[in-house]
């Protein structure tokens, strides 16, 4: 098969990279910044500078749920509902809620206690309807929005406290095996830390890792940079 002139200048870009190379240059182009990854995680561990942070406005309640809002004020009357809905309402006024939560609802026709007899089925199916549909009053208890927004930050500080180890052990075997690549291999220190770490391009790569003065040439370098991804695999022991 005759190889093209395009197939000989392929760009070394589009040099096809296995699963656990793209993984090494990934973590050797997070090394550049890590020092202020690692800081501004250490100030997520400690709850500071989080992305959610606690606010005072002066808003309206909210009403929680638009069914139970619709079956206080009649708005929802189908000729079967009808009956259920005038015996909520017999035992529940939409005046004594701020907002009408499903489960204060459910509560309070719970704790009912001289209903008419005629009454007793639908409050019963009412509320067998309500807990089917939002569950057990006991188990069901509408956070604040302060509430809400201290478990996202909890979140967030967990998280932090437990990428921060990662981060740190990540940093200190790059810096080691990149230390000991500088040392005793300094064509491929070159060429990972201008190229991966400081993000040069393979021209400028090409020049840095010069042998004797002459840039390497495209063929030199993807075996170079290939050799060098394998030490660097090889001498990381423990990276994640």
């Amino acid at each position: 098969m005759k190889i093209t002139d395009d197939q000989q200048t392929l760009p070394i870009e589009a040099e096809q990279f296995t699963e656990r190379e793209k993984w090494i240059i990934a973590r050797l182009r997070e090394y550049y910044t890590i020092d202020r990854e690692i800081r501004v995680t250490e100030a997520h561990a400690r709850g500071d500078n989080l992305p959610i942070e606690p606010s005072v406005t002066a808003s309206a309640p909210r009403d929680d749920d638009p069914i139970v809002r619709r079956i206080l004020k009649q708005d929802v009357l189908p000729t079967e509902t009808k009956k259920v809905v005038d015996t909520i309402q017999t035992y529940v006024s939409p005046d004594e809620f701020r907002y009408a939560a499903t489960y204060r609802v459910v509560r309070r026709l719970s704790d009912i206690k001289d209903a008419a007899s005629e009454h007793e089925k639908h409050i019963d199916m009412a509320i067998k309807l309500l807990r089917e549909r939002y569950g057990d009053p006991e188990e069901y208890l509408e956070l604040t929005d302060t509430e809400r927004l201290a478990i996202k930050r909890e979140a967030y500080i967990q998280a932090a406290r437990e990428r921060l180890p990662i981060l740190s052990k990540r940093k200190r075997i790059i810096k080691e095996t990149l230390d000991d690549l500088h040392r005793y291999y300094p064509e491929w220190w070159t060429i990972l830390w201008y190229k991966y770490v400081l993000g040069k391009s393979e021209k400028e790569t090409q020049e840095r890792a010069a042998r004797n003065g002459v840039p390497l040439t495209p063929q030199e370098y993807r075996t170079s940079r290939r050799d060098a991804l394998h030490q660097f695999d090889k001498w990381a022991v423990g990276l994640c």
